[in-house]
């Protein structure tokens, strides 16, 4: 808002910067920290209607969060720019947050959500559906999301075209049996039960684990290991390991979710979320703070006595 389309870059911080209510003595003193911030430094002299779509947000957020605000209203900004713009308006909007500035993101990008929002409201054709805790109106959302979805017992939810299916997920311990309770540094596997009806190419499974409060801790899966068969044939089954030597998560309730789909993700066969829960418990490393060790060794000389 407040961009005129035939005056420079520069011309319209300062104008966009009245509109908000800053002195043109206060954009001057921010002036280089508002283009350093969008990245247009090269830019900033030329009109904003030969930017791309992409350079305007930048631009406008930019100047939006110069202008100190008691409430930030962001739509969809991390749609656009690279990786650093993205990395500075997270560390911005944390800084806000710091300063007691309340900040809501328009978002379908439910990670950002997720890991931003301490609170998340789903609107559904402008109607209010749902207001709550952010991990949990958008594990509703995903539920609700998906029209081929099917419970998937007393948590989680399934979904997918169904020709392939995950038919059971299981954590096994050192010795290959069956528990749900497990202890930091320990091995063990987590097992995908399968079963095929049809020929498909490329398949890929992953695996994703949830903290119970919803925070996305690890997903691996067989495409970045570089695991992919050809295909598999209808009437195939059988289990696919995914064998973790040490584990480092650390004491807490996790979920795991389950997927397989086609190589390029764009096609889900069967996904079956948060449908498996296990406890982990204090071991080796003895760790208590966070979701996951570094598996470091301290050392040092003040520390050779001891």
């Amino acid at each position: 808002a407040g961009f005129h389309p035939e005056l420079s870059g520069r011309d319209n911080v300062y104008l966009n910067g009245s509109i908000l209510g800053l002195s043109k003595r206060r954009i001057t003193e921010r002036f280089d920290e508002i283009v350093s911030f969008a990245g247009l430094d090269e830019f900033i002299d030329i009109p904003v209607k030969n930017y791309s779509s992409g350079m305007y947000v930048r631009l406008g957020f930019s100047v939006a969060i110069n202008v100190d605000p008691d409430i930030l209203l962001v739509d969809e900004v991390l749609a656009v720019g690279d990786a650093d713009f993205q990395r500075k308006c997270l560390e911005k909007f944390d800084e806000l947050q710091s300063q007691g500035t309340t900040v809501v993101i328009v978002s379908h990008t439910l990670n950002l959500v997720r890991n931003l929002c301490d609170t998340a409201v789903w609107l559904d054709h402008g109607a209010l559906h749902r207001l709550g805790p952010a991990a949990e109106v958008i594990d509703e959302y995903l539920t609700e999301a998906h029209t081929e979805r099917v419970a998937d017992g007393d948590h989680g939810a399934r979904w997918g075209s169904g020709e392939a299916r995950i038919e059971q997920i299981e954590l096994l311990d050192a010795s290959g049996q069956p528990v749900k309770r497990v202890r930091t540094g320990d091995t063990v596997v987590f097992r995908l039960h399968y079963q095929c009806d049809t020929h498909i190419e490329r398949p890929i499974w992953g695996v994703a684990l949830f903290t119970l409060d919803g925070v996305w801790v690890t997903s691996p899966s067989t495409r970045e290991a570089g695991l992919v068969p050809d295909a598999i044939d209808p009437g195939s089954a059988g289990h696919l390991d995914l064998r973790v030597e040490r584990l480092l998560l650390l004491p807490g309730t996790y979920d795991i979710s389950a997927s397989l789909m086609n190589y390029t993700r764009s096609h889900v066969h069967d996904m079956r979320h948060r449908a498996f829960r296990f406890d982990v418990e204090l071991g080796d490393p003895h760790e208590e703070l966070g979701f996951m060790s570094l598996g470091g060794v301290w050392e040092g000389d003040v520390l050779d006595d001891r």
